[in-house]
């Protein structure tokens, strides 16, 4: 199930020039539908109209409000590299909506639910700017925060994995405090927003539950792969969640201009196997994937590759690199990383309990 609307297209810069445009949207649905191999598999859903109410959950009045304000202004940015214009809250608000109900249909179908909303939503916290980030990063409303919720305010542990290249500081900040809530966050090192030390690990009550994996540049599949295949499952083991959101960004891609991790395919592949597998051993009830960045050829090349491995499985097996090259490539990274999982949740990079 794919959830968009031709509305997400109406936020816009009306110089064309910025990079979180329409046009990506256009790109990620062509990408799916014209998959030869995922026709028939894939059914597209109009989003829900907006409900006004939801964006209270996610954020505090003020900040809804203020998005009201400048919106209503017409087109111009709030910050350096966030605009706005006559129709953002009214579309970040539907694409809020789609992302908060999407939960509902994955419990309904029992299956997983993609949404394609714009604009995109994990650098925004509960006010805005968070962590102490210099801007909103482009983001309005938190989409990924917002499915979340849906499953929070029923009891469910909610999973997050967000993989998009940019670290989701908003998504980490709104639930800071909220042990039902693991955050596994792998994104570059060094670029926007600066957030995302290894070392941040949650807040008071729920320490051990934010999991930040930075990479160096030039990271490639590999990493991910074995993140897919190995860390991740050993967090689901411990933490038993009922629920999973993705916070799917295709930044990570070689050819995206705003990053330089360098991924090629796989990465994407063993994330969207990964959530197949979670729904087919019914080790989740509800499995929501959340459409952040990707600003060059991984929406058009990524995106398929991701939805076919959450409809279909793996075309060819994957197989993890070993923890003696990892190691080899990445040894302080993993050293740290190690020791912040291990300390909370008794695991080694083996998936086995210490």
């Amino acid at each position: 199930m794919v959830i968009f609307s031709h509305d997400f297209l109406l936020h816009r810069d009306p110089a064309g020039i910025h990079p979180e445009r329409p046009e990506r949207l256009i790109i990620a649905i062509k990408s799916v539908k014209e998959d030869k191999s995922l026709q028939g598999l894939i059914e597209l859903q109009e989003s829900p109209q907006a409900d006004y109410s939801i964006p209270y959950l996610v954020h505090n009045s003020e900040y809804v409000e203020y998005i009201k304000s400048e919106s209503s202004k017409g087109f111009h940015y709030i910050d350096f590299d966030t605009y706005v214009n006559e129709f953002t809250f009214d579309v970040a608000t539907k694409a809020l909506t789609a992302s908060y109900l999407a939960g509902e249909l994955s419990l309904n179908t029992s299956s997983h639910v993609l949404v394609l909303p714009r604009p995109p939503g994990h650098h925004v916290g509960r006010n805005g700017k968070a962590m102490k980030a210099l801007s909103n990063g482009f983001c309005i409303f938190n989409n990924s925060a917002a499915a979340v919720k849906f499953f929070t305010e029923r009891g469910f542990k909610v999973l997050v994995v967000d993989f998009d290249a940019h670290h989701g500081n908003g998504t980490q900040e709104i639930f800071w405090y909220d042990d039902a809530v693991v955050h596994i966050d792998i994104h570059e090192s060094g670029i926007f927003p600066g957030t995302g030390n290894i070392h941040d690990i949650g807040g008071e009550g729920a320490e051990g539950t934010k999991i930040n994996i930075p990479l160096p540049p030039f990271s490639g599949d590999d990493v991910y792969v074995w993140i897919a295949s190995k860390l991740v499952p050993s967090i689901v083991k411990a933490f038993k969640p009922s629920a999973l959101v993705i916070s799917a960004g295709f930044d990570a891609h070689v050819k995206d201009p705003l990053t330089t991790l360098n991924v090629e395919g796989d990465a994407y592949i063993a994330f969207g196997a990964l959530v197949r597998r979670l729904l087919h051993h019914r080790l989740i009830r509800g499995a929501v994937t959340v459409l952040e960045g990707g600003y060059g050829e991984g929406l058009r090349r990524g995106l398929p590759l991701y939805v076919h491995a959450v409809s279909l499985g793996l075309r060819e097996e994957l197989k993890p690199v070993s923890n003696k090259e990892l190691y080899a490539r990445y040894g302080k990274l993993l050293r740290n990383i190690n020791e912040v999982i291990g300390r909370y949740w008794g695991i080694d990079f083996l998936g086995q309990h210490s």
